[in-house]
C-alpha cells in the first residue's frame, strides 16, 4: 500500500508533529519560564532526541514541584504585605518624593522609606570604619553576612580581633545580634 519513502516521510511527520505538541505542553505546564523555553527549542529542533528525554524526564514526575513553588511564592507575597504594613509609618511621603518613586514601590511591592543612606566604600579601612560606626549606632538588631570570613590585611584577623570584639560588645547591650558566612568562601 505505502512504499518505503512515504512511511519515513510520514514517521518524520508525526515525530516533528509530536515533538511541536510536546512543545506547547512544556510551555503551558512549564516549572519556571528558562526550563519551559528550553524544552520548547529542543522539542522543536531535535524531536528525535529531545521527545524520549522529555517523556522520561519532563514535568510530568514534578507535579508537586509547581504546587509547593505557588504555595512558597504566596507565603512571601503575605510576608511582603505584612512587612509592608510595618513600614507604613516610615514612608516617605508623596508629596516629597519624586513622581517616579509611585511606579518604583508598584514595581517592588515595597514602600520607599526614610533614614536610609548609602555609601560607596572603596577599601577595607573605610569599610570596616563604616561597618562598626553603623554596629554601635543600631538600635533594634545587628545582621552581618559575609561571603567568606578570613584574616586579611583589612582589619579582620579571625575571632579575636580587638576592634571586631569592641563592636559587638557595644551592641550587644540592646539590639539582637545575628552573623553569617558562607564557611567555604570561594574566589
Amino acid at each position: 500500500m505505502f512504499d518505503d519513502v512515504t512511511l519515513v516521510g510520514l514517521l518524520v511527520t508525526l515525530v516533528h508533529v509530536l515533538g511541536a505538541l510536546n512543545a506547547v505542553d512544556a510551555v503551558m505546564k512549564g516549572r519556571s519560564p528558562q526550563g519551559a523555553v528550553a524544552w520548547a527549542i529542543s522539542l522543536v529542533l531535535l524531536p528525535y532526541f529531545a521527545l524520549p528525554m522529555y517523556w522520561v524526564f519532563g514535568q510530568r514526575r514534578f507535579h508537586g514541584y509547581v504546587h509547593a513553588r505557588r504555595a512558597e511564592i504566596k507565603a512571601i507575597y503575605g510576608a511582603a504585605g505584612s512587612l509592608a504594613k510595618v513600614l507604613k509609618p516610615f514612608r516617605i511621603e508623596p508629596n516629597t518624593a519624586a513622581a517616579s518613586y509611585g511606579a518604583l514601590e508598584h514595581l517592588a511591592k515595597m514602600p520607599f522609606t526614610q533614614g536610609n543612606r548609602s555609601g560607596l566604600l572603596v577599601d577595607g579601612e573605610d569599610s570596616f570604619a563604616a561597618m562598626f560606626a553603623a554596629l554601635r549606632e543600631a538600635r533594634e538588631y545587628v545582621l552581618v553576612q559575609f561571603f567568606s570570613i578570613h584574616a586579611d590585611a583589612f582589619g579582620y584577623n579571625g575571632p579575636h580581633n580587638r576592634d571586631q570584639e569592641l563592636s559587638f560588645k557595644s551592641v550587644k547591650v540592646g539590639p539582637r545580634v545575628n552573623s553569617g558566612a558562607e564557611s567555604q568562601g570561594g574566589a
